[in-house]
């Protein structure tokens, strides 16, 4: 019988453990919004990069194509890195 009681005793306080919060997880929350809402803007930004690069590419002519051309290019860059960096992010 003693052995239920002690037994029952560790069981009540496994439980009363498991209820208590841990302080990380909402820091932990915080810091994978504010992740997600980065890569969002980056994201934006890359997409920004790749509509105005892409019409202004057609519409240049000599170095300036080429310079559009390049930011075209970078704007997917960072377009990838974001969208990965925001799926990559576990909640």
């Amino acid at each position: 019988m003693r052995k239920l009681i002690i037994l029952s005793g560790f069981f009540l306080l496994g439980n009363y453990c498991l209820c208590q919060v841990n302080p990380l997880d909402e820091f932990n929350k915080e810091r994978t919004n504010i992740t997600k809402q980065s890569m969002a803007v980056l994201t934006g930004w890359g997409g920004l990069n790749l509509v105005y690069s892409g019409i202004a590419a057609g519409s240049a002519s000599g170095s300036n194509q080429y310079f559009h051309r390049m930011n075209l290019i970078w704007g997917g860059v960072i377009s990838s890195i974001g969208t990965l960096g925001f799926l990559l992010t576990k909640d």
